[in-house]
Order: C-alpha cells, then sequence, then structure tokens
C-alpha cells in the first residue's frame, strides 16, 4: 500500500475509534501516575487512547525509559494496521515469541532489516537513527543527508544512518534536543517514540510550497517551533553570520515570523 493511502486509512480508523470511544463515554485518557509535568503528556494519553501504547501494571508509563526494537515495530504496526505478512528467518525471533508476527509484517513492508549477522535484535533498544531509518522506509521519503547540518552533533553520525535522518527532520517527524543535537546513537524513549507518531499523523507537517516565508536559512527545532526546511528571509532582514534561527511554525504560515 502507498504512503499517502495507507495514512489517510490509518488516520481514518483512528478518528473514528476516538469519536466511537469519546461518545459512548466508555474509556478516558489514561490515568497514568508518571506523566504530570512531561512535556510529551497529552501526545502519550492521545496515543494510549487509541490502543497504540500502553502503560504497566503499576499504572505508571515510563516516559523515558528506552523501547526495544520490537516494542518500536508494534508501534507501527498498530498505527499503521498493518496486515500483509512475508517469511522470515531470523534465529533471533522465535516463533512463539510475543513479536514473531510483528516481526514478519515489518518485513512485508520492507521498514526495517536484520544486522550484517543475520540477526533481527527484536529485544534490543532501539536507537534514534535506527527508528528515523523506519520513519523514512515507512513514509516512503527520499534520504537527504544534506539536511544534517543542522544538528550540532551531525559530525558523530554513522554514514549509514545519515541520509535517514536527514529526511525524517527534514519531513519534520523527528526533531533535535533544545541544543539543536539530534543525539543520533541514543536510544529513543517511549515519549519520543510517541512523539514520532503523533508528528506523523497529527503533526504541523505543511509541504515546502505551503510556506509563503521566502529563505535561505535553515531552522532548529525548539519547544514548539518546527524544523521547516530551506526557507528565506526577507530581503529587508539581516541574518548574516546565523546559522540557525528558531520560529514557530504558527508564525511562518501566518505571515508574521519576521514582523
Amino acid at each position: 500500500m502507498k504512503k499517502n493511502e495507507m495514512l489517510k486509512k490509518a488516520i481514518a480508523v483512528a478518528a473514528v475509534t476516538t469519536m466511537v470511544i469519546t461518545s459512548a463515554g466508555m474509556v478516558f485518557a489514561a490515568s497514568f501516575t508518571d506523566i504530570d509535568g512531561h512535556w510529551a503528556k497529552e501526545r502519550i494519553i492521545t496515543w494510549s487512547e487509541d490502543g497504540v501504547v500502553n502503560g504497566y501494571p503499576d499504572e505508571s508509563f515510563r516516559p523515558n525509559n528506552s523501547i526495544t526494537r520490537a516494542e518500536f515495530m508494534s508501534l507501527i504496526d498498530k498505527a499503521f494496521e498493518l496486515t500483509e505478512e512475508a517469511e522470515i528467518a531470523y534465529p533471533d525471533v522465535d516463533e512463539n515469541a510475543w513479536y514473531y508476527d510483528l516481526v514478519k509484517r515489518a518485513q512485508a513492508q520492507g521498514y526495517i532489516s536484520g544486522y550484517d549477522d543475520g540477526t533481527m535484535k527484536p529485544e534490543n533498544p532501539i536507537t534514534r537513527q535506527e527508528a528515523a531509518a523506519i520513519v523514512t522506509r515507512i513514509m516512503e521519503l527520499e534520504k537527504n543527508a544534506e539536511k544534517i547540518v543542522q544538528f550540532l552533533d551531525h559530525e558523530g553520525f554513522q554514514d549509514w544512518g545519515k541520509g535517514y535522518i536527514g529526511a525524517a527532520a527534514k519531513a519534520r517527524y523527528m526533531n533535535g534536543d533544545d541544543q539543536g543535537n539530534f543525539r543520533a546513537l541514543d536510544n529513543i524513549t517511549r515519549a519520543e517514540a510517541v512523539t514520532v507518531l503523533d508528528n506523523i499523523f497529527y503533526g504541523e507537517n505543511h509541504d515546502e510550497d505551503e510556506i509563503v516565508v521566502e529563505a535561505e536559512y535553515g531552522f532548529v527545532v525548539t519547544g514548539d517551533s518546527y524544523t521547516v526546511g530551506e526557507l528565506t528571509t526577507p530581503e529587508d532582514q539581516d541574518f548574516e553570520g546565523k546559522e540557525a534561527i528558531t520560529i514557530k511554525l504558527e508564525e511562518i504560515v501566518a505571515g508574521t515570523a519576521f514582523e
């Protein structure tokens, strides 16, 4: 299934599910005990209500914990409602494991691959660059290594991951931290994984031709701001010597960013 068709279907199902649950008055926002004050609280609640993410028996969510490769596959599998399966032969994916069918569907979709030694390592934590690779493949993005220069730590990126990180960043599905770093080799957290999904389905992912501002400078992601790709500033604005500027996407769309 092509990206646009798959995404539209998944969004429609999620919207219907949310409406049914709300109108029935039977399911409410998850009462996780450890997300109050967390920056991803609303996203976690949204995706919990949609049945895509779950908490632990002690009613915690543990948003800052890492997530395994199999668990990340589970998020993708549920969010996109994947059904097609392919034969697999990974020595470390037992047919009795809870993620066996997940890996079969991931293989069929082609969004994840094993390691050079032939293993999948489903129970290993997944890194941020590995997550970027999955996002790039599932969304059929074009790899874009040039975009990684917006991250201050880009010189430490592994060669294989550069194009994936750049693609995910350009699409604004994955962002850097408030220091301007991507942290490619860090394990992605549960909260960050949910945010990736939220950015894909509900984020302000405007196409570049929808951005009215003319510019040639890159923008750094911080807080409520978004990476907006290659924009240029109005001719009367002088940003010479500035490597990055942080603005809010809504200001760009409204045409007030440079007033």
